[in-house]
């Protein structure tokens, strides 16, 4: 592929599992009414409940991969994989998605990047503000390739949020589509009837009559009825402005225009107004209507009269991190043929670097000299802490002769459920004593 297309595949990531025999179907066939009636519907990459939302199921996406090798007719041998993260994922996700296509599927080798980040390959520049909004928003902010993390903001409130909120208003419409059949449904009418305006109170002030729109949905088929149409009024405009004033959906988050202003300023003096005047949109939800004019206006709002900002929509918005996944892939710094044997390297030097981290962590210590008597005390770094809630415990000190050939006892603050060791040291450069070697445990005081 020598330029970026279009995706070949485009399917929804739902798996139909058979409630008896356990086979599994994917993607557009696991919506078929006569597939669903015995199933359990699946969604691989949704977090099923929020202490998972770091996480997806691995062994389902390991069916959406053999799906995707399958209908694409290739090898998964002969090429090299580049996977466009969605959200953030833990690190043991994704070393368990890294593993399922080097030892599964014995691909040549995998990138992992999120979806945010390929945004900005896919406009081919190095500097801006990626809003990226799909099932959930992401603001990130990046100077030439580098991401300033403290503008970067990650929500789990995005597509999902609004199609749970047009499903109320459609229930005030007596159109009941509550189940996850029928999001598909709901997304539908959003897509085609929802719009943003440039001012939400006068809006509001319109006849309801005035912004009455409808929808066909006769090519949907439910198990109960045939839903003809699909009629919204006020809703259109009321439920994608949570995007801007969370408040509507009962949330207490700043807004899309203040998160974005918050990435600006998280960025030095000096390329602030440049990374203002760079402002990228991507994912479904950038598509709805009178997105872009409203987050123009609210930033200029914001930082008239000093930087004039500018948002840029491409017109393939939708495929932005598909299309930058394209991209990236032809770059020389893309990994071709690292392979197992590469991974397992790089897993093993990473796993030795979190065990070093954790060590660090655990032994934050410092060497305080006091001039006499003549010893030396490890201290935990919040010993200032320590001193105001008592929360941990010391060593006595025992002071001793400068004229003697003994070395000083090294002491060091110790949480109070945990044992005390010392270690005989005389310097830092002993430091890593106290991680191999035992004392036995001193008297202390309280």
């Amino acid at each position: 592929m020598d330029q970026p297309t279009f995706p070949f595949l485009f399917f929804p990531s739902v798996c139909a599992i058979h409630k008896v025999t356990g086979n599994r179907v994917y993607g557009k066939e696991a919506l078929k009414n006569d597939i669903r009636q015995n199933s359990n519907l699946s969604f691989p990459l949704r977090p099923s409940v929020k202490i998972l939302q770091h996480s997806i199921d691995v062994d389902l996406v390991g069916g959406l991969f053999k799906k995707i090798f399958r209908d694409l007719n290739v090898n998964p041998t002969e090429y090299t994989v580049q996977v466009c993260l969605p959200r953030s994922l833990s690190t043991n996700t994704q070393n368990a998605l890294v593993k399922l296509l080097l030892e599964d599927f014995e691909v040549k080798s995998v990138s992992l990047t999120h979806q945010a980040l390929l945004t900005l390959y896919a406009y081919n520049v190095s500097t801006g503000i990626v809003v990226d909004i799909g099932d959930r928003m992401d603001i990130l902010p990046v100077v030439d390739g580098f991401i300033v993390e403290k503008g970067v903001t990650r929500v789990p409130h995005g597509g999902q949020r609004l199609i749970h909120h047009m499903k109320h208003a459609l229930a005030e419409k007596h159109i009941s589509l509550s189940n996850d059949m029928d999001s598909f449904v709901v997304r539908f009418i959003s897509e085609n009837l929802s719009y943003i305006p440039e001012d939400y109170e006068n809006e509001t002030k319109i006849a309801p009559d005035l912004v009455r729109k409808s929808v066909v949905l006769e090519n949907f088929r439910r198990d109960d009825n045939l839903i003809q149409a699909a009629v919204l009024d006020e809703a259109r405009f009321q439920v994608p402005e949570g995007l801007f004033q969370p408040n509507l959906w009962g949330l207490d988050n700043a807004g899309i225009h203040q998160l974005v202003q918050k990435a600006i300023q998280a960025t030095g003096v000096d390329v602030r107004k440049k990374i203002a005047e760079n402002i990228y949109v991507s994912g479904g939800v950038t598509t709805i209507p009178g997105f872009v004019e409203r987050l123009l206006k609210e930033l200029s709002i914001l930082n008239k009269p000093r930087i004039v900002p500018q948002v840029i929509a491409s017109k393939y918005q939708y495929h932005c991190s598909y299309i930058g996944g394209c991209e990236f892939a032809q770059m020389e710094v893309f990994p071709k043929e690292e392979g197992k044997e590469g991974w397992k390297a790089r897993l093993k030097d990473h796993r030795d670097r979190k065990r070093r981290q954790h060590h660090q962590q655990r032994f934050s210590l410092e060497v305080v000299h006091i001039p006499y008597p003549e010893q030396s005390i490890f201290k935990m770094e919040a010993l200032e802490a320590w001193s105001k809630s008592r929360l941990w415990k010391e060593c006595k000190r025992t002071p001793y002769n400068t004229q003697s050939s003994q070395k000083p006892i090294t002491y060091f603050m110790v949480p109070k459920d945990k044992s005390i060791e010392t270690v005989s040291s005389s310097d830092e450069s002993d430091f890593e004593l106290i991680h191999h070697r035992k004392m036995p445990a001193l008297d202390y005081n309280e």
